[in-house]
């Protein structure tokens, strides 16, 4: 529907255009009379009228600008304090306000979708202008939507800036939608929101943290532990082994297994000595660098100073800290080449002799090989200068696995993570009678004393932990909650900071988050392409 076809509380004298891009639509009230906003008396005597212009919304692509006959009455009441009082039209014009109240809400929803410089120029587009800063402050003046007190609530932290300042979100589980942000992710900031709304029961977190300790000190609620957590706890705790016996399960010999048909016929290129030597110099340097860390570690260097002294990122230098000798990065197998299809007939052009890689490439391509001649000419430059050997084959996941649990510890750690994980997602599919829940929590009890007495110091350490935060473990068991619905908009949150270009404050953003939440405003946030 146009702008101009509805005026609430009010009706249209003329419009005019003003230029090519401009219409002026002459408006005034069509009360018969206005009520007095400090003793509520109505009158119908005016004293006089005055114009305002407020800004509404285009119309034909084309700016409107009202002109607004805005009439001044007289006040009868001899008590009041107010002896004149102005006309309200509160559906359309606020008090002293340059826009229309329509105008000002649909410049607000554009900026919750794309933020104050984006929100700015696409106004401009659409016949509505505004500043950037204007923008913002619209996205600040929309009302929010109330809300029913929430039951079962999940807590994450979010990165303001990733590495130094983090905020906490809280989202609403049954209703799906965000609650409210907090400045930082410390357990009396989290405790104090907690004092504050006592309908809570069940708050759904990731592994120990300070929302388990704010928690513990102002809600009786049940803490749930996130089962994604628990499995990336899992994978960590494998990692943090694999770092200290990477090099010992490099030297355990190969078991054969069967070839792998879909890489048929593929092998790696030989390396050039540039390439050779540059491999070497940065295996140097990454030498260096762990012995540095090593040496700092064991002056009791935490893991974060030794991070921002030397630059590598914090899971690189405990990777380092825990490793009993440099880990060797892995030889990358080579895969499937879009020479494949075409290598029985190189094969047999070479067997004939036939060495000239550009007028194979020719030949190729009439056949309908798109690659470039350069493929070709590294694979011939292969062949000429060493026989043919067979083919080169991938080890297989059980073969590799076969081969690992040659070691003792390994086959220790494997069967308690594949376990452990097992027990997990099996917790993820529908919920399951009540004996199977008392189930799946004794076995999860003799998995952790199995864990603790295995000798090997990082399970042990993960058995402790778990052991630790037991009755949040025990609920993620028997409780179908999980922080999906956090991290989800956790998602919708770095695009809403990231679309307001650094203007972004807490304030705005925890409002912005809120408001394209909000029933009466939603708005769809996509990525762009």
């Amino acid at each position: 529907m146009n702008s101009l076809s509805l005026m609430p509380g009010c009706r249209i004298r003329h419009v005019t255009p003003q230029g090519q891009n401009t219409l002026a639509v002459a408006v005034e009230g069509c009360a018969p009379h206005g009520r007095c906003p400090a003793c509520r008396h109505i009158s119908a005597s005016i004293h006089s009228t005055y114009l305002r212009q407020p800004a509404d919304l285009s119309s034909f692509v084309r700016e409107v600008r009202l002109n607004v006959r805005m009439r001044r009455f007289y006040c009868r009441n001899t008590s009041c304090s107010k002896q004149t009082f102005a006309e309200a039209l509160p559906r359309l014009l606020r008090p002293y306000a340059r826009r229309t109240s329509r105008l000002a809400k649909a410049q607000g929803r554009i900026g919750i979708a794309l933020g104050g410089e984006p929100g700015a120029r696409l106004l401009a587009h659409l016949a509505m202008p505004a500043s950037a800063d204007t923008v913002l402050r619209l996205v600040q003046n929309l009302p929010l939507a109330t809300r029913k007190p929430p039951r079962i609530v999940g807590v994450d932290d979010w990165a303001m800036k990733k590495g130094r300042t983090y905020g906490s979100i809280l989202v609403d589980l049954e209703r799906r939608r965000p609650i409210e942000l907090l400045p930082d992710r410390t357990a009396s900031t989290f405790s104090a929101w907690l004092r504050r709304h006592p309908t809570i029961r069940i708050i759904v977190r990731d592994r120990p943290s300070e929302f388990e300790n704010g928690t513990a000190t102002a809600s009786k609620a049940i803490q749930v532990a996130d089962r994604w957590h628990l499995l990336l706890n899992a994978r960590q705790m494998v990692e943090r082994w694999l770092a200290r016996a990477h090099v010992r399960l490099r030297r355990l010999s190969p078991i054969n297994h069967p070839p792998v048909a879909s890489k048929q016929g593929t092998r790696a290129y030989p390396r050039t000595r540039a390439e050779q030597a540059a491999s070497a110099d940065s295996r140097t340097r990454w030498q260096a660098l762990y012995e540095e860390v090593r040496q700092r570690h064991a002056r009791g260097e935490t893991l974060l100073a030794i991070s921002r002294t030397m630059g590598p990122a914090r899971g690189t230098v405990r990777t380092f800290a825990q490793a009993e000798s440099l880990p060797e990065r892995a030889v990358r197998q080579p895969g499937p080449s879009i020479l494949d299809p075409y290598r029985y007939h190189l094969n047999t052009r070479l067997a004939a002799g036939y060495e000239i890689a550009t007028a194979l490439w020719r030949e190729l391509g009439d056949l309908g090989f798109a690659g470039s001649p350069k493929q070709v000419c590294r694979w011939m430059a292969e062949r000429r200068t060493a026989p043919a050997e067979t083919t080169a084959l991938d080890a297989t996941e059980d073969a590799v696995l076969a081969r690992v649990r040659q070691d003792s510890e390994a086959a220790i750690v494997a069967d308690l993570a594949e376990r452990f994980c097992t027990l997990i997602r099996q917790c993820c599919r529908e919920r399951q009678p009540q004996n199977s829940e008392q189930t799946s929590i004794q076995a999860l009890t003799a998995w952790i004393a199995e864990a603790r007495s295995s000798g090997i110091q990082t399970v042990e350490t993960f058995a402790a932990d778990l052991e630790q935060d037991g009755a949040a473990v025990r609920a993620a068991l028997t409780q179908p909650w999980s922080s999906g619905q956090a991290e989800g908009q956790i998602t919708r949150l770095k695009l809403l900071k990231r679309s307001m270009y650094g203007r972004a404050g807490f304030d705005l953003l925890r409002r912005a988050l809120s408001l394209t939440a909000s029933p009466h405003l939603r708005v769809k946030l996509t990525v762009p392409p």
